[in-house]
């Protein structure tokens, strides 16, 4: 044994004992021939004693095909390397106490996250419509494409008392649990807020007015476009805050226009914010389609011409039941399989040219 510790050279034996790691120069019989500084000094004894060999594992498992395992010394975990040297093996222990505690910790954080993850989406999802208002005369349908486990996107269709309906899609800045809250709290609050003769800039101003209350800070705002149908008459009232992709209406003659409003998002970029209302009209066989800017964004990764008139032209021709799958594959011909970057919701909103009534069915 000593013939070979003589072998090692005294540059291997200065690098060795440089090292803060523990490094060992193992004979036969699972013998340590030499021991490095670090590892002779953390044991209190010489390089070559029996400290030392309590450390080395017994011959058979000294295998350079199962060189590397977790091994526990004097309650601290060391990770084990061993490789070959001429007949001898060199090893080194490295203590990952902290590192695998660490790693222990990062890990129940993440399950944690993860846990409140699904919390949040499930409390989300459950403000979702899973079944739209309905109205006699009038055709109601939604299409909801989350592109992460959480969305910043928010909407509904609901019935507010015999003769009106609310609907509106709103978008939050950002993904994950905090726009994912977000939503939560728009979605709340408009049902609070929104009453049958309300106009909905009313609604907004007064959903401004409690999102301040939450002292967020200024990145965080939301967009939304928020109308109300009076179901007797088809007259339509509409407001929006900061919503970029205006509804596209095709009239009963064939007619594509848009409900054009400007409007600031609910933030804190502004105090005292009003809204404004408008007003039009929904004749019998018009029709109506609401979409968020996940579906422009989808659009614009090709080259397909004018949205607006694709959406107009797509009502045209579909289904009621088909028109809002035929926009989505409509925007996402050309790139794969249509998979979206951002959020994407769409509302389609038809009367009818027959209208036996407006009770609830």
């Amino acid at each position: 044994m000593y013939d070979m510790e003589t072998r090692l050279s005294a540059d291997i034996h200065t690098m060795l004992d440089s090292m803060g790691d523990w490094y060992a120069l193992i004979g036969r019989g699972a013998h340590i021939v030499f021991a490095n500084t670090a590892m002779a000094e953390a044991l209190g004894c010489a390089r070559n004693c029996v400290a030392c060999q309590s450390v080395c594992p017994a011959a058979a498992t000294l295998d350079v095909s199962q060189a590397t395992a977790t091994v526990e010394i004097g309650g601290r975990l060391y990770r084990r390397t061993i490789s070959s040297y001429e007949d001898a093996c060199m090893a080194c222990w490295q203590d990952v106490t902290r590192d695998l505690k660490v790693g222990a910790l990062l890990k129940r954080q993440y399950d944690k996250m993860r846990q409140d993850i699904i919390h949040a989406r499930n409390i989300q999802s459950s403000l979702l419509p899973h079944e739209l208002a309905r109205a006699e005369g009038y055709h109601f349908s939604s299409l909801y494409r989350p592109c992460e486990e959480m969305s910043g996107d928010i909407f509904d269709i609901l019935r507010i008392g015999r003769d009106n309906i609310a609907f509106y899609i709103a978008d939050v800045a950002g993904h994950g649990v905090t726009a994912a809250m977000l939503t939560v709290f728009f979605s709340t609050t408009v049902r609070v807020e929104m009453h049958p003769t309300d106009m909905p800039g009313d609604v907004l101003t007064r959903v401004q007015q409690r999102f301040a209350q939450l002292h967020l800070e200024e990145q965080h705002y939301i967009t939304a476009f928020l109308a109300r149908l009076e179901l007797s008459t088809g007259k339509l009232y509409w407001t929006n805050a900061g919503h970029i992709c205006p509804p596209v209406l095709l009239d009963e003659a064939g007619g594509i226009s848009t409900l054009e409003m400007a409007g600031i998002p609910i933030c804190r970029w502004f105090e005292d914010r009003e809204y404004d209302t408008s007003q039009g009209y929904m004749a019998p066989g018009s029709r109506l389609a609401l979409y968020s800017d996940g579906l422009e964004a989808l659009w614009q990764d090709g080259d397909k011409g004018d949205l607006v008139q694709a959406i107009g032209a797509i009502m045209a021709r579909e289904s009621a039941d088909n028109c809002l799958e035929a926009i989505w594959h409509a925007a996402g011909e050309g790139i794969g399989d249509g998979e979206s970057r951002d959020d994407t919701t769409l509302l389609f909103i038809e009367r009818m040219t027959q209208q036996p009534g407006n009770e609830e069915s």
